[in-house]
C-alpha cells in the first residue's frame, strides 16, 4: 500500500470518485471524515480519496487533511491470485501501471514519482512447504512464549474457516496460517485450488 498526500483535488477529480464510507471521527461531532474510491477500478488495483473535514459555521467544512492511497496486491494482480510468490520485477510493473493510471486520470501532478513515495504499509509473504500445516502451526505457535512481550493469539484466520496465528506489537505484525485453508475459503473458484490439491502441496504463509 502506498499513501500519497495531496492537495484539494478539482471538480473533475472528484468526478472520478465515488463515497464508501462517511462518518465521524471525534466526540464532539465537529470532525468527521470522507472515503472515496476511484470508480474505475481493476479488482486489486484500489485509489482512495479520504478526507478529514471540520465543520465551521452551519454546514460550511473546512478540509483538514486529504490523503491517497494506491493499494495494490502485487501477486494477485499479476498472477490472479495470492499463492505465488512476487519478485521485485513483479513490483516494479506494477508501480509503473499504477503511475500510469494515475497520470492518465489527471489524479497525481506529472512530477510526482511514485517510486519515490513513503509506504504506509508493507505486507511481505513468504511460503513454507509443510506435510502438515495444522500441526506445523501449533508447533510454531507453542514456542511463542520466549517471544517477548509481543500480543500472541491463536485465531481462525480472517474468515473464520482458516487456521493460523497472528503476533503483534505497536509497529509491526507476523502471522502463520494455511494458506489452503484461507483460498478455498476466500477463493473457491479460483484454478489455484486445483493446482494445490492435485499436486498435494501444502502451504503454510508467513
Amino acid at each position: 500500500k502506498i499513501r500519497i498526500p495531496y492537495l484539494e483535488p478539482s471538480k473533475a477529480y472528484i468526478d472520478k470518485f465515488k463515497v464508501i464510507s462517511e462518518k465521524v471521527i471525534d466526540k464532539e461531532g465537529c470532525k468527521y471524515h470522507s472515503v472515496m474510491e476511484f470508480k474505475k477500478k481493476h479488482p486489486y488495483f484500489n485509489i482512495i480519496l479520504k478526507t478529514t473535514f471540520i465543520l465551521q459555521e452551519g454546514d460550511k467544512k473546512k478540509i483538514l487533511k486529504r490523503l491517497l492511497y494506491v493499494e495494490i496486491n502485487i501477486p494477485k494482480f499479476i498472477y490472479g491470485n495470492n499463492v505465488f510468490e512476487s519478485s521485485y520485477k513483479d513490483l516494479e510493473d506494477v508501480i509503473q501501471f499504477a503511475q500510469k493510471v494515475l497520470l492518465d486520470n489527471n489524479i497525481i501532478a506529472r512530477k510526482l514519482n511514485l517510486k519515490a513515495v513513503k509506504l504506509s504499509c508493507l505486507e511481505i509473504g513468504r511460503n513454507i512447504i509443510v506435510l502438515n500445516a495444522k500441526e506445523f502451526i501449533d508447533l510454531i505457535e507453542q514456542n511463542t512464549s520466549s517471544w517477548g512481550q509481543n500480543e500472541v493469539k491463536l485465531t481462525p484466520y480472517k474468515t473464520g474457516t482458516g487456521y493460523g496465528f497472528v503476533i503483534r506489537n505497536k509497529h509491526r505484525q507476523l502471522s502463520f496460517y494455511d494458506k489452503n485453508l484461507e483460498i478455498k475459503e476466500s477463493d473457491p473458484t479460483n484454478p489455484i485450488c486445483n493446482i494445490l490439491k492435485e499436486k498435494n502441496i501444502k502451504i503454510v504463509r508467513l
